[in-house]
């Protein structure tokens, strides 16, 4: 097994990626949790996420080719045009292999993977920012990975996710920020937020994941979908654009 860390006993910048595009850098995969039309993922000036009104679940981002071990953290810049009810998205590590091609274009029923769905693909531990509430820690401790349905694109099974105190909100209108991730003493995670790259991180939440304690990937997702228990019957437009991404262990 590749691995892009070894615990070292100092943290430092080991990996830094703008998302300049046009291209996705090669240490990526990138893909799509189902065939939904209503997301579409692009490398511009940032990991472009747009989103278009609609009525389906549509998730779709970018996972590492190799996995982390040991201490690390992760940071990664954030601008949401629309944070709504019924749209998320996360810095989470994971433990479910990537597949082997990427793409940035929604492609067919084979290239439908559950570890491009936003809390999909437990085990995971995520640094968030959900809908117009703000930051937060999420978690599965749980190995439910969902099945397809009759189109055959995948349906997640979410039973075992928990979530943190969401911070920061509610927000009106467009917003932006920073989520950080880290890894300490083998097992306990952090997830932290900030607005400005000159504020100090606010802790949003701390788990022991003993089920996390070996290699993980890092994922970034984003996702939408119709908000039907609040009454909702559309899954909102929405960009998200993702900057200045650096690993450090």
């Amino acid at each position: 097994m590749s691995h892009l860390a070894q615990g070292l006993t100092s943290m430092e910048r080991i990996w830094e990626d703008d998302f300049c595009g046009p291209d996705l850098d090669p240490r990526w995969v990138g893909g799509y949790f189902n065939r939904s039309n209503e997301v579409d993922m692009s490398v511009r000036d940032g990991l472009r996420f747009s989103f278009v009104e609609g009525i389906e679940y549509a998730s779709a981002g970018v996972v590492t080719r190799e996995t982390l071990v040991g201490d690390f953290e992760v940071e990664v810049h954030f601008s949401v045009s629309n944070p709504a009810q019924g749209c998320t998205f996360e810095l989470a590590a994971i433990q479910v292999t990537p597949p082997a091609t990427r793409t940035l274009r929604p492609g067919a029923l084979d290239d439908a993977y559950r570890v491009f769905n936003v809390h999909g693909a437990p085990p995971y531990v995520s640094s968030e920012f959900d809908e117009n509430d703000g930051w937060r820690i999420g978690w599965s401790l749980g190995d439910r990975q969902g099945g397809r349905n009759a189109r055959g694109d995948w349906v997640a099974d979410n039973t075992d996710n928990r979530y943190g105190r969401s911070t920061g909100g509610p927000f009106v209108g467009s917003a932006q920020g920073w989520l950080r991730l880290s890894r300490t003493g083998v097992d306990l995670w952090m997830a932290s937020g900030r607005v400005l790259e000159t504020d100090p991180w606010s802790p949003t939440g701390k788990k022991l994941m003993d089920r996390l304690a070996g290699p993980v990937y890092l994922r970034l997702v984003a996702k939408h979908w119709v908000k039907r228990r609040i009454g909702a019957r559309v899954a909102p437009a929405n960009e998200v654009v993702l900057t200045h991404f650096r690993l450090s262990a």
